[in-house]
């Protein structure tokens, strides 16, 4: 028992008689540092992020090679928006152990997020060659391929992680989200059927279904499904996004701003979100109090996306509030 936790702490190596004088810990004197690892893993599943930093932070100066608390604590400064510091520690844990399949999907995990998406393919490659089974990595290239339009090559990473975790309702999902890309719409709808039907508010199936529906032209049907996402989730920004777009079609300009204010409070680093903003500010400039706000609107935008499309959009924006 006393070697399965010291297990779970990233300790690695068999067990072996200690020569007396020897100089090595008690693995039992160590067990004081599990005790303190699962209450930092309680904490964690409590969403008591600076709680956990700081006991995983005490534990490292205790032992500086306990894997695990290194693992958590990178998940931890994640959170904390410590990111830097998170990578740190995850390529710490890589010199020493590269094919250790929790920190190559971690560090995936956080590369993916500040879109450096060539590293996380070879990341998940690396994964792959270690455990050609696990399905966060398979799961992690369908969506870096996803990101870039590129349905084609996100589909056999997405359905090779459906053969593996055929339950999983999420990769069914992220399966219906690739058909959507690639025009299979009735595909698409079958798997949104059966997940709304086994769990009718399932995170971004309705979202998901008012995207094939919009693709479709199916615009009431569409802004019903999204209208269903943001009821069930009021935090949610995609599907209020999408919703505040087809009301914009449909002429109601005011719900629209007021739409696209709610994304700019709920995602302040979306750039496309001050952006559309910005164009139904437009559309009212006579009876705008601060037309200054369109400007730092667009401004902000030009600021945060890295993307062509919506910097010639921010320019556009901008040379229509200088007309």
């Amino acid at each position: 028992n006393t070697l399965k936790k010291l297990a779970t702490l990233g300790y690695i190596g068999s067990p072996v008689k200690r020569k007396r004088g020897s100089g090595l810990a008690d693995p039992k004197d160590k067990l004081e540092i599990f005790e303190k690892v699962s209450l930092a893993a309680e904490h964690i599943n409590q969403d008591k992020y600076p709680e956990a930093a700081a006991a995983l932070e005490e534990v490292l100066k205790e032992d500086p090679k306990v894997l695990q608390a290194r693992l958590l604590l990178s998940t931890c400064y994640n959170k904390l928006d410590r990111r830097p510091e998170a990578i740190e520690h995850l390529d710490i844990i890589l010199k020493e152990n590269p094919d250790n399949i929790q920190a190559l999907i971690t560090m995936a995990n956080l590369l993916m997020q500040e879109g450096k998406y060539d590293d996380v393919i070879a990341l998940c490659k690396k994964a792959i060659a270690v455990d050609n089974r696990n399905t966060q990595a398979y799961t992690l290239m369908g969506e870096v391929y996803m990101e870039a339009n590129d349905h084609e090559n996100a589909l056999p990473n997405i359905e090779k992680s459906v053969e593996i975790q055929p339950k999983l309702t999420q990769n069914r999902q992220n399966l219906a989200a690739c058909f959507i890309g690639l025009k299979r719409y009735g595909e698409a709808e079958t798997i949104l059927t059966d997940i709304l039907k086994e769990s009718p508010k399932f995170p971004f199936a309705h979202f998901h279904l008012g995207l094939l529906q919009e693709e479709q032209r199916q615009y009431e049907e569409a802004l019903a499904s999204y209208e269903k996402e943001v009821e069930y989730y009021p935090k949610t920004v995609p599907a209020r996004f999408n919703r505040a777009k087809i009301l914009l079609a449909k002429g109601d300009l005011e719900t629209y701003i007021d739409q696209m204010r709610k994304v700019v409070e709920l995602d302040p680093k979306l750039a496309k979100g001050y952006l559309f903003l910005a164009r139904g500010l437009l559309r009212k400039w006579d009876l705008l109090e601060n037309q200054g706000e369109v400007l730092t609107l667009v401004e902000k935008g030009i600021q945060l996306t890295t993307e062509n499309r919506l910097k010639a959009l921010g320019y556009f924006l901008m040379a229509d509030y200088y007309n």
